[in-house]
């Protein structure tokens, strides 16, 4: 099975970077445009700039509380091939994670702020006992996705158990 979330990732970049278009846009206009005193449903352009930068700022903020990751995940071999990286603007440092499935544990999910915010956890049988791995952001994935992959991860685990 293969799960890869490429096209969100894409679409989170491209409107990260149509928010940035138009706030650098405003900005412009809103500076050239110094000498007019101009007014937009009763905002001036200086309320209408502070606007567009508290909701560009409150945007970036809300994206990144939720860490937003694109995540490949396959186990078409016979080890559980699992890369990832952050889509925040500052931090995309890619990972890797390979799994033989025969020290597959268990995969968990843990979902927090009105399960807007997932990560999940895997577990791997090492020599000296239960390892675990950082969690990964699942937050680009909706409700239906993690379960998927929750119940397939559970499978797997069951599986390996026997």
């Amino acid at each position: 099975m293969t799960i890869d979330n490429s096209s969100k990732a894409i679409s989170i970049k491209k409107w990260d970077l149509l928010y940035i278009i138009i706030l650098i846009s405003v900005l412009i206009v809103a500076l050239v445009g110094l000498s007019y005193n101009w007014s937009f449903l009763g905002f001036n352009k200086y309320h209408l700039v502070c606007i567009l930068v508290a909701t560009y700022l409150g945007i970036t903020i809300y994206r990144y509380f939720l860490n937003y990751q694109y995540l490949f995940f396959s186990d078409e071999a016979q080890k559980m091939d699992i890369r990832y990286y952050s889509l925040r603007g500052f931090k995309s440092k890619r990972h890797a994670i390979e799994i033989p499935k025969s020290s597959f544990v268990k995969a968990e999910i843990k979902s927090s702020f009105f399960k807007l915010k997932a990560e999940i956890f895997f577990y791997q049988r090492m020599t000296k006992g239960i390892a675990k791995y950082p969690g990964i952001s699942l937050s680009a994935y909706n409700e239906n996705q993690r379960k998927q992959l929750e119940l397939y991860l559970a499978m797997l685990a069951e599986r390996m158990k026997e």
